[in-house]
């Protein structure tokens, strides 16, 4: 797009495509912009144009505070798609969106399904099975996890079990049903499974590698405070993006935003940046400890740290061009892991 003596790189999005097409094209536009400045033979790309159906650029919005100037970017967004454009102030987006639900809460929503946690171990032989709780994203339910696979639910009505769509609600008729789906568990989800391609080893696993990561923070880095280490802490307004959030601090004070991923995944700087600025605004305003966070801590009043942690081959190739449209403020450093992970968490690397 040409303006005078200058050029814009620009992208635009169908009022048919979803809300994630839309928040994901941020990713796709500044590796658009670093492609036509690359490129450019007489006129100089000044910036990146955002074109977005009407009522849909707020998370854009949000996500432009985290860019430096180099990324010159400017939204605009329509009613229809032959319309006229109406350019959008990123300054309007006000705070950006999220939760910060406060610890004692967690702990009486985890403490209601105490028994029922009880009462599923009972039904296998083995008493030291991996299982972990949770407060499900955007609920006051419990979920029931085997090395980060949920494969049971406490509600106000019960519990229920199974994977995917195929629910059951927890009853002595239905408990044989949910020894075997345990005994299948501890048989195929486990470092030591023979069938690696087996379902049941494959699902989450960045939910897998969140297990061991809370486990022993150390393993990851010995500057981390093992006794604090939350996740997806503040929630998304947006609920669970399926980028697994870990917060935790330094033994310095300092905040880490840790971003895991097992795939290369050409989002995972800018949705690790999009958690930042949640945590950052809560940093700020004092949030954390007034809810019960970091207790005993003095926060470090610097910006987070951001930790991209995926295995060692699989960053996607694009984020170096993504992480050098970044505020400077923002230090991100990825940490790669071994292929194995599963068998042993091993840092290989850290850029």
């Amino acid at each position: 797009m040409h303006e005078g003596s200058q050029g814009w790189a620009f992208l635009a999005v169908s009022p048919n495509e979803s809300a994630a097409v839309i928040e994901g094209i941020l990713a796709f536009g500044i590796l658009w912009l670093d492609w036509t400045r690359s490129h450019a033979d007489r006129r100089a790309v000044g910036g990146l144009r955002l074109f977005v159906p009407e009522g849909t650029s707020r998370p854009l919005r949000e996500r432009l505070l985290a860019l430096s100037p180099a990324a010159r970017t400017e939204i605009y967004e329509w009613r229809k798609p032959d319309g006229p454009m109406q350019k959008v102030d990123p300054e309007d987006a006000g705070n950006v969106e999220s939760r910060l639900i406060p610890r004692r809460e967690i702990e009486m929503a985890l403490g209601a399904a105490r028994e029922s946690v009880t009462r599923i171990r009972s039904l296998s032989a083995n008493t030291a099975l991996p299982i972990e709780t949770r407060v499900a994203a955007g609920t006051d339910e419990t979920a029931v996890c085997f090395r980060g696979l949920e494969f049971a639910r406490w509600t106000e009505q019960g519990v229920l079990f199974g994977l995917g769509d195929v629910q059951q609600h927890l009853s002595r008729g239905t408990e044989p049903a949910l020894t075997r789906l345990l005994r299948d568990l501890e048989l195929h989800r486990r470092s030591e499974a023979e069938e690696m391609n087996h379902p049941l080893y494959r699902r989450a696993p960045e939910r897998w590698l969140e297990t061991l990561i809370l486990e022993d923070p150390t393993k990851l880095d010995a500057q981390l405070d093992p006794r604090h280490l939350y996740s997806q802490v503040p929630a998304l307004a947006a609920g669970d993006r399926g980028v697994i959030d870990l917060l935790g601090v330094t033994l310095r004070g300092r905040l880490v935003v840790i971003e895991l991923k097992a795939s290369e995944d050409i989002q995972l700087p800018i949705q690790a940046v999009d958690y930042w600025l949640r945590v950052r605004r809560h940093q700020r305003e004092g949030n954390f400890q007034r809810n019960g966070y970091f207790v005993g801590v003095e926060l470090d009043p610097k910006p987070p740290l951001i930790w991209l942690v995926a295995p060692g081959l699989r960053f996607h190739p694009s984020a170096e061009t993504l992480l050098k449209y970044f505020a400077p403020e923002i230090q991100i450093t990825r940490v790669g892991l071994n292929e194995k992970w599963r068998q042993g968490l091993q840092v290989v690397f850290r850029q």
